[in-house]
């Protein structure tokens, strides 16, 4: 057998998580963040949850989107310790679309010539500027995440609410003012990638 051939014998899961900013404003035009984010520990858990067909599993759908923050990471011992971030708005914004589609561009392995259709589920969400606490300055040393929500879960304490998140700055942020918007729409799926073995 030639060594330089190789088998396909199994494949993985990865997640994999693609989000679009719109920034829209005052004077018409929009400034487009194009974004991958990071699942937390609730999202493996909600994947989990559907393969097993657990009657809980619909709580995990996402609901909100939150963005969050860090006023001052500096007195913070740990800033991926969830405890630490507490939300920027008013109030936590309800999606405003879910979905999902057979995307046929969706992923493309590393080497190949064509896309790898793939199913996707999509979330969008509308942040007006006035659901912001305040104005945010570019040159902030506060830390900002958006993050992605479920519904109230039971009081199980290795289960949060926020599915994923995504990091903005404080520059992109300062570009909103009264009279403008966040549109946000967050791609989520698990990609199947084949895994070449000698």
């Amino acid at each position: 057998m030639d060594k330089n051939l190789k088998t396909q014998l199994y494949t993985s899961e990865k997640y994999q998580g693609n989000v679009l900013i719109n920034l829209k404003l005052r004077n018409g035009k929009t400034i487009e963040l194009s974004k991958h984010n990071n699942g937390l520990l609730t999202l493996s858990k909600a994947f989990a949850l559907y393969l097993c067909n657990n009657k809980n599993s619909s709580a995990y759908i996402p609901q909100f989107i939150d963005l969050q923050w860090i006023e001052n990471p500096s007195i913070v011992d740990d800033i991926n310790n969830l405890d630490n971030w507490r939300t920027f708005l008013r109030k936590p914004i309800s999606l405003s679309g879910l979905s999902y589609t057979l995307d046929s561009t969706a992923y493309k392995e590393v080497g190949a010539s064509a896309y790898q259709k793939n199913w996707v589920a999509e979330v969008t969400a509308r942040i007006p500027f006035s659901l912001l606490q305040s104005s945010v300055q570019a040159e902030s040393t506060s830390l900002f995440r958006l993050y992605l929500l479920t519904s109230k879960l039971t009081n199980d304490p290795l289960t949060d609410t926020r599915l994923c998140y995504v990091t903005i700055s404080p520059e992109e942020l300062s570009k909103l003012e009264t009279g403008t918007e966040m549109m946000v729409s967050w791609k989520l799926q698990l990609v199947h990638i084949p895994v070449a073995t000698e």
